[in-house]
């Protein structure tokens, strides 16, 4: 082992001395075939792990003082692949997250000076799957050792945060990924490593990792840090609340960053505001709803006080979405388009709720009860995205409400005329008649050179 790292050495001085990149790339080559051919007279993994260091990384510091690209990428490629084949066992230990580590923290040095995206991202990504498989294979009873093996993804961590802060983090599409993904990686591998302190409070550590971000958003008003900072602490929100409360906490949150913009002026918070808004919707009634109980009531219980929330947040966002704080006419045309998508997502949450909460209300009262109520509240919001239209001169409203009618009419053709009885069938059809005789007034009296 001292024979293949001194030969190494002494060829990569040479190449050095003449600047001849190409017999940097011979020893390397043959410093990193030789353990493999000579696999039965490697020591143990603990000494192949400190060849490697010696070879990969002095040849890696080789590379960036002489701008050799291809040595580099093939030093810290072959450091961590040879690795993992070599002395798997070996870095199953909190030395060997560390040795993970020592590739990962000089790229990030090395490519903040050189534009060596490929082994930016490269390097970076082999040594977060390697530390995952690393952390899963510490003995979860040493608790010690197992937040010492997560120093090392911390230390990482850091140091691209840091790198973030002080450059743009989205110069690139390379670089705004690995800004984005930073903090979800590392709470993925501590939940691959699972501390005891961590299985109580799940929402801790996200919300630990927001704080980062947030406070530059807010100081030096910057809008990657202030999006993502709300996104790590919906994310810690998600981690330790319920499902219903975990939309109310969405939609709070939501408003809290639209007014980080309009009444403190920070950059980001619109966004932010939507997304949340965007996400809280589809989660209301996918998995908020299906955690709820068979037995609870509808309109009063814990789901249906979530969607009062959102509702009301919704709206109120749109209310108070303002105007934006960039004086041009994209930027007009983007606040408009913000405000129109929440009063969207608000319309959209009223016509969802009431499609399950009707139902269930009035099914219990009578069963065929539940069908005639879903078909009269189809029809009124028709009628009222119709009344909507007209009033702000919106032809995609009044368009949307003639669907949801269309809808309305198909049900009630198709289906109430066959299940229902004759007292339902009448009052379906008594509501489909006045709400299409309402909408044809409308027509003929507002708009009657306008097409539909």
């Amino acid at each position: 082992m001292l024979l293949l790292a001194g030969s190494t050495v002494m060829v990569s001085w040479l190449a050095l001395r003449h600047e001849v990149e190409g017999l940097a790339l011979w020893a390397l080559v043959g410093a990193y075939l030789a353990p493999m051919l000579l696999r039965p007279l490697v020591p143990d993994p603990r000494a192949f792990l400190r060849y490697l260091e010696v070879v990969g990384l002095g040849t890696g510091l080789l590379a960036y003082v002489m701008v050799w690209r291809r040595t580099y990428d093939i030093a810290l490629g072959g450091y961590l692949l040879l690795a993992a084949a070599g002395a798997a066992p070996a870095l199953d230990t909190p030395l060997g997250c560390w040795f993970l580590a020592a590739a990962a923290i000089p790229t990030l040095h090395v490519t903040r000076r050189r534009a060596w995206p490929e082994a930016r991202v490269g390097v970076l990504t082999l040594t977060w799957v390697m530390t995952a498989a690393a952390l899963s294979g510490i003995a979860k009873e040493s608790q010690p050792q197992l937040w010492l093996a997560l120093g090392a993804p911390a230390a990482i961590a850091a140091l691209l945060w840091w790198q973030a802060l002080v450059a743009d983090p989205l110069r690139s599409r390379e670089e705004a990924a690995l800004f984005v993904a930073n903090p979800f990686v590392l709470l993925a591998l501590a939940g691959v490593a699972a501390p005891l302190a961590l299985r109580g409070i799940p929402g801790a550590l996200p919300l630990l990792l927001a704080l980062p971000y947030l406070v530059p958003g807010w100081v030096r008003r910057t809008a990657p840090h202030l999006i993502l900072g709300c996104a790590l602490a919906a994310f810690a929100l998600l981690e330790q609340w319920t499902p219903p409360s975990v939309v109310v906490g969405w939609t709070a949150l939501a408003l809290l960053a639209l007014a980080a913009e309009r009444r403190g002026g920070r950059p980001g918070g619109r966004v932010a505001a939507l997304g949340l808004a965007m996400l809280a919707l589809p989660y209301l009634f996918t998995v908020a709803l299906w955690s709820r109980g068979a037995a609870a009531t509808p309109f009063v219980d814990a789901w249906a006080l979530a969607w009062y929330g959102y509702i009301a947040g919704s709206a109120l966002g749109a209310r108070t979405w303002g105007e934006p704080t960039a004086p041009s006419e994209s930027a007009a045309r983007g606040a408009l388009r913000g405000a129109e998508l929440l009063w969207a997502l608000c319309g959209a949450a009223v016509f969802a709720g009431g499609t399950v909460e009707l139902p269930r209300y009035f099914g219990r009262l009578a069963p065929l009860a539940g069908d005639l109520a879903l078909s009269v509240f189809w029809l009124l919001y028709a009628g009222t995205l119709v009344r909507v239209g007209f009033a702000l001169d919106r032809k995609d409203v009044r368009s949307t409400g003639l669907a949801v009618a269309a809808v309305a009419g198909l049900k009630i053709v198709l289906y109430d005329l066959a299940n229902l009885e004759a007292l339902y069938r009448i009052a379906s059809f008594f509501a489909l008649a006045l709400i299409a005789l309402v909408v044809a007034y409308a027509y003929n009296k507002k708009a009657p050179s306008e097409s539909v």
